[in-house]
């Protein structure tokens, strides 16, 4: 309980202090950046971690139940923001290019990982199906994007045009790929590569329309703001507590539900801001958790700095042949892939995720080495995300005015 105690208190800190040091001063886009980024959580959760100061115990119960909750925020906010409505008012050339990026992206990561898989998974996985399944996880990471850093950018460079909105909306969707393969992994990590991934998943998607309907009807009744608020955290927590004890996916029931919400209730759109209004206390959380299991090593940042690499080549690949599937000419496929390169609080999640379904083993090396590699993978690329945006922003701004 004090381990518990001790994180929120940390976080609601350093989120007072971090919110009101980027909203005073006028600060240089390498600080604002590491700010938006969340670098300051991720090495405040590093120093208490038991290989650090020791405030903290990764042996805790609770802490481990707690893994699951700030996976539901992130499956919840980004499932509503799927209205059909809403989503008919956007052109939809922008989600064309949206899913076919995410999805070629994907198919070349599958290749290549398959091919190493087919060499080398006797001297690195206990079975293949394990491989398989970190073969789905990684190539899902590749094919998400993150839109914190590009709306940050869009804010203070107060961009627009057509180009500036194209990319917004493809940072903003083409994580969905991801979330349908997390669920896949999820089940297979829990069941192993047989028939019960299927029944598993199955069962992802039936509690995730059950809990869908369920609350829909407590949404249907008139209620206050603050009995709103208090339905939402209920939300939360009963999809973290059934995930939990039934070993399954938070972020892909959490998925789910939020795009059941988002066409099924009349005040989504309130429901959404609350989600979004503790935005920064959750990315903490998920930060501060990431850097209380990392741990230094050579392999890990090799590792790491290679699937940076391979993304950076791989996402504007990826745009250009969705470019020319699609007709598309302008903006510049190449630029637009650069400017995807943040993989985000989303890929944090994936990868925090995928520790969970593991049962968080400390003792499975494999387990946690590819952890320590992708999350160092992640802090590394949304350092870059900067570079990338705002060259787009500067080259690809559509015509129309942008400050720089």
């Amino acid at each position: 309980m004090e381990s518990i105690v001790l994180i929120f208190s940390i976080i609601l800190a350093l989120t007072i202090i971090g919110s009101y040091a980027f909203r005073v001063w006028q600060m240089p886009l390498l600080f604002s950046t590491i700010l938006h980024s969340g670098s300051l959580f991720f090495i405040v959760g590093y120093i208490i971690a038991p290989q650090g100061m020791g405030l903290l115990d990764h042996g805790l119960e609770p802490e481990v139940k707690m893994f699951s909750i700030p996976l539901v925020w992130v499956g919840l906010v980004f499932g509503m923001q799927f209205h059909l409505k809403d989503l008919r008012l956007i052109a939809a050339n922008n989600y064309l290019l949206s899913l076919l990026q995410s999805i070629i992206a994907f198919i070349l990561s599958i290749i290549l990982f398959s091919i190493m898989l087919y060499f080398f998974h006797d001297r690195y996985f206990d079975s293949m199906y394990q491989g398989i399944s970190y073969m789905i996880l990684l190539s899902a990471l590749i094919s998400l994007s993150s839109p914190i850093t590009i709306f940050a950018l869009i804010r203070r460079y107060k961009s627009h045009g057509s180009n500036v909105r194209l990319i917004r909306y493809i940072a903003s969707t083409d994580a969905l790929i991801a979330f349908i393969c997390m669920g896949i992994v999820a089940s297979i990590l829990n069941h192993g590569f047989t028939l019960q991934v299927i029944g598993s998943m199955a069962l992802n998607i039936g509690m995730g329309l059950f809990l869908g309907v369920l609350f829909f009807l407590f949404f249907r009744f008139n209620i206050t703001s603050d009995e709103r608020l208090a339905l939402i955290l209920g939300m939360v927590i009963l999809i973290a507590g059934i995930s939990s004890i039934m070993k399954l996916s938070p972020l892909f029931i959490a998925l789910l539900i939020g795009i059941f919400i988002a066409n099924s209730v009349k005040t989504h759109d309130r429901l959404l801001k609350k989600l979004v209004s503790i935005e920064k206390p959750v990315f903490a959380f998920m930060l501060l958790i990431a850097g209380s299991y990392w741990q230094w090593s050579l392999s890990s940042m090799i590792v790491a700095i290679a699937i940076v690499c391979l993304r950076i080549i791989i996402k504007p690949c990826a745009c250009v042949g969705a470019w020319k599937i699609a007709g598309f000419r302008t903006p510049s496929p190449i630029l637009c892939g650069f400017g995807l390169v943040e993989m985000g609080g989303i890929g944090l999640a994936i990868v925090l995720e995928m520790l969970y379904s593991a049962n968080i083993s400390i003792s499975n090396e494999l387990t946690m080495h590819i952890f320590q590699s992708l999350v160092l993978a992640i802090m590394i690329s949304n350092g870059l995300a900067p570079l990338g945006v705002k060259y787009y922003l500067k080259k690809e701004q559509g015509g129309s005015r942008c400050e720089f």
